[in-house]
């Protein structure tokens, strides 16, 4: 578990990750600053207390999936990585934590003409 309960909350126009102290007051760190609408965040964290968000975004003009990481419970995020550069819709993306903290992220992408699963790892 976490040094600090978390929870993380998405809103239409970005990410909002919120945790909790010891003394349990609430503080957030927005996790978006895009031009495009950040939507469906995802969290999940691994055994070394890492906390890692996927959300989809409309900043490059369609829907991509873009990833964050923080190794302080939340104090600090990596910059955003995009993930898919797809030409067509890539959205709700969903990510997981292996024993092995691999990350897992699968997510619904319109690139062949109809909606399909795509997944990605990071070792």
């Amino acid at each position: 578990m976490l040094k600090k309960s978390g929870i993380i909350i998405g809103f239409i126009l970005g990410v909002l990750f919120l945790t909790q102290n010891a003394e349990s007051a609430w503080t957030f760190k927005r996790l978006t600053w895009n031009s495009g609408s950040s939507q469906y965040p995802a969290i999940a964290v691994d055994s070394n207390n890492h906390i890692h968000v996927v959300w989809q975004d409309w900043t490059p003009g369609n829907q991509e999936i873009f990833y964050k990481k923080s190794t302080d419970s939340g104090a600090n995020w990596s910059s955003q990585t995009r993930l898919t550069w797809n030409s067509g819709n890539s959205a709700y993306p969903a990510i997981a934590v292996g024993s092995d903290n691999h990350i897992h992220v699968v997510w619904h992408d319109f690139t062949p003409g109809n909606w399909e699963i795509f997944y990605k790892k990071k070792d």
